[in-house]
């Protein structure tokens, strides 16, 4: 038995811990960065300001950024965290057997979701967030438009990969794995709970003018955790969501009569509209014959108690 066990400390002094494994991991990110950046002889900070075609190593560079992003500011912190509890990562982050059938719902939920936030993005980019915050989301949109450079099908699967594969896994099993359990810790009403692990989600992807579609996503992925008890369906349903936007890019890159810079209201409307029931119905499906988590799920935490899932 460790002579250090998490799980016997209060859940506050849990949280301050994983805080600061967050922190200790976002340094170790700046120095791998850091070294990477020597490495490549490239400047990530031009890169991101840059307007014309990435070249290979600058390619490799802001791929590299993004992936390792993912692994050391969420995933490794979350790691680290079970492994001081200690317990088994499956057992804690509810890795269970799924369904096929669940998994086609799981998959006409991406899509339904997606309706749901292309219709809404039109209508929160007509809002006037001011100066600042266009600044912000034209630099979010090429950095985007960098990543998202495309020519054959094996550039398409790295950004499936990068953009949708890893962060599906590494914010899963961050926001919903650890952060959600900790806001049912404090905050007893799961859907409540769900609400605010949904703000802090779109908080991480910083812009004014996506954060309404990604707490909205957040929000749906909260709620399949908890009623399904299984984080792979979350992992399903973000892969999915990020992939289908990857492959939509990679399509309009070779027909560019498919692009639409903006749906008409009407259009936008409808299509949340339409996007809504599907969520409504799927989310049903996916989650039906599921064993929900517990209404008080939250961190362990005990004295005397072995823990069944004691490494």
């Amino acid at each position: 038995m460790r002579l250090f066990q998490l799980r016997r400390q209060s859940v506050a002094i849990q949280l301050l811990i994983f805080l600061c494994l967050y922190f200790l991991c976002s340094l170790l990110l700046l120095v791998v960065l850091s070294g990477l950046a020597q490495v490549l002889h490239i400047d990530f900070a031009q890169i991101s300001a840059k307007k014309t075609a990435l070249n290979t190593q600058e390619t490799i560079g802001i791929l590299s950024i993004t992936t390792l992003n993912q692994v050391l500011t969420f995933l490794l912190p979350a790691l680290l965290f079970i492994y001081l509890i200690p317990e088994r990562p499956k057992a804690f982050l509810s890795f269970k057997p799924v369904q096929g059938q669940s998994i086609l719902w799981v998959i006409l939920l991406s899509l339904g979701l997606l309706s749901l936030i292309l219709g809404s993005t039109p209508l929160i980019q007509s809002l006037p967030f001011g100066k600042a915050a266009d600044s912000l989301q034209e630099q979010r949109k090429q950095l985007e438009s960098s990543m998202l450079q495309m020519k054959t099908i094996g550039d398409l699967l790295v950004r499936i990969g990068v953009i949708a594969l890893v962060p599906a896994i590494c914010e899963e099993v961050f926001f919903r794995g650890i952060v959600q359990r900790f806001t049912n810790s404090f905050i007893k009403n799961p859907v409540w709970s769900i609400v605010a692990v949904s703000i802090f989600f779109a908080s991480f992807h910083g812009s004014v003018y996506n954060f309404l579609p990604v707490a909205i996503a957040g929000f749906v992925l909260g709620l399949v955790y908890h009623y399904t008890g299984n984080i792979w369906y979350n992992i399903i349903l973000h892969f999915f969501n990020n992939a289908i936007q990857v492959v939509q890019v990679y399509l309009i890159s070779k027909h560019p009569e498919m692009d639409i810079e903006a749906f008409p209201i009407a259009i936008a409307v409808s299509m949340m509209l339409i996007g809504g029931v599907i969520v409504y119905i799927a989310f049903k499906q996916t989650v039906k014959g599921k064993t929900p988590s517990p209404k008080l799920w939250g961190m362990s935490y005990i004295n005397n108690h072995p823990n069944p899932n004691l490494s």
